[in-house]
C-alpha cells in the first residue's frame, strides 16, 4: 500500500517466493519486472492506474492468480502461465476479454469471474478441462456485458459447484463439453436486472453427482440436457415462469422438484 508510488522497477527479480503482491497503490502506473519467472501466488488488487499485468517473463505454474480492482484493459503479459490452481478475476471496470490466459491448460481448483462490467467474452479460458475441488464454488456472475459462456469449450468436469448468475447480457448459458458435475446452479436473483436467460444448453452432460438447479430464470424457454442419464440428488426447476416444456429423454435415475413454474405444460422423462 503506497498512495504516492507511481512507478516500480525490479529489473533483477527472478523469484518472488511464496507471494508476489501489488495491492492498493492508487497512482502506480508503471511496473517493470522483466526477469520474474515464478511465484507461488500472484495477487494484484486495487491498482487503478495499472493497465496490464507486468508479468511478461512469467513461465510455468502458479497456485493462485488473484486480480481485482485494477485498471487492466487487457491481460496481455500472462501468456507464459500454463497452469493455475485458483483463478480469480473480479471488479475490473475496463477489462473486455481474458485472452492473456489462452495458454492456461488442464485442471483448476476453481475460478471466479465476477463483477467485470465490460467483459464480453470468456475467450482465453478454452484450455480449462476440469474444476476439481469439491468444496469450491466456481462463479461466473454479475458481468454486465458478458454475452456467452461457450468459450469454456474444453470444460468437461466440475467436481464442485458451477454457479452462473446475474449476467444481464447472457441469453444462452452453454457449456458444450461438460459431461459431469457435482452441482450446476443457474439463477437470476431477486433484484437483478430484467431476466434474460432464454436457453440453458448442456448437450453432453451425462451425470450430476448432486443437484442441477435452475432458479428464477423468468425468460427461460429451453433447458436442454439430452444425454443426462443420472442425477444423484435432484433436478430443481423453480420460478422459471416462461418454461412450457421440460424433457430429459436419457434420464434413468434422479429426483425432480418443480416449484412456481406456472407455464409448464409438458414434462417428459
Amino acid at each position: 500500500h503506497n498512495d504516492a508510488l507511481t512507478s516500480l522497477s525490479l529489473p533483477k527479480l527472478v523469484y518472488a517466493g511464496t507471494v508476489f503482491e501489488l495491492n492498493d497503490n492508487a497512482l502506480l502506473a508503471t511496473v517493470t519486472v522483466p526477469k520474474l519467472i515464478t511465484s507461488d501466488e500472484i495477487t494484484m488488487i486495487g491498482n487503478p492506474k495499472l493497465t496490464s499485468p507486468p508479468l511478461t517473463g512469467m513461465i510455468g505454474s502458479v497456485k493462485s492468480l488473484l486480480l481485482s480492482q485494477n485498471g487492466f484493459t487487457t491481460l496481455s503479459g500472462l501468456e507464459g502461465i500454463v497452469r493455475v490452481r485458483m483463478l480469480d478475476i473480479t471488479q475490473h471496470q475496463l477489462l473486455t476479454d481474458l485472452t492473456g490466459l489462452s495458454n492456461v491448460r488442464g485442471s483448476l481448483d476453481g475460478l471466479n469471474i465476477s463483477s467485470n462490467p465490460v467483459l464480453t467474452t470468456l475467450s482465453g479460458l478454452g484450455g480449462i478441462r476440469r474444476l476439481e475441488q469439491p468444496a469450491n464454488i466456481s462463479s461466473i456472475s454479475n458481468n454486465a456485458k458478458l454475452s456467452s459462456t461457450a468459450a469454456l469449450s474444453g470444460l468437461s468436469a466440475v467436481d464442485g459447484t458451477l454457479y452462473v448468475a446475474d449476467n444481464p447480457a447472457l441469453a444462452t448459458v452453454s457449456f458444450p463439453a461438460l459431461a459431469t458435475a457435482k452441482v450446476i446452479l443457474v439463477e437470476e436473483t431477486t433484484g437483478a436486472p430484467t431476466p434474460v436467460v432464454t436457453t440453458i444448453d448442456l448437450p453432453n452432460l451425462t451425470n450430476v453427482t448432486s443437484n442441477l438447479q435452475v432458479h428464477n430464470c423468468k425468460a427461460l424457454t429451453a433447458l436442454q440436457a439430452p444425454k443426462l442419464a443420472t442425477v444423484t440428488g435432484v433436478i430443481e426447476v423453480q420460478g422459471d415462469t416462461a418454461l412450457t416444456t421440460l424433457s430429459f429423454p436419457a434420464l434413468t435415475s434422479g429426483g425432480l422438484r418443480l416449484a412456481n413454474d406456472g407455464a409448464l405444460a409438458t414434462l417428459s422423462v
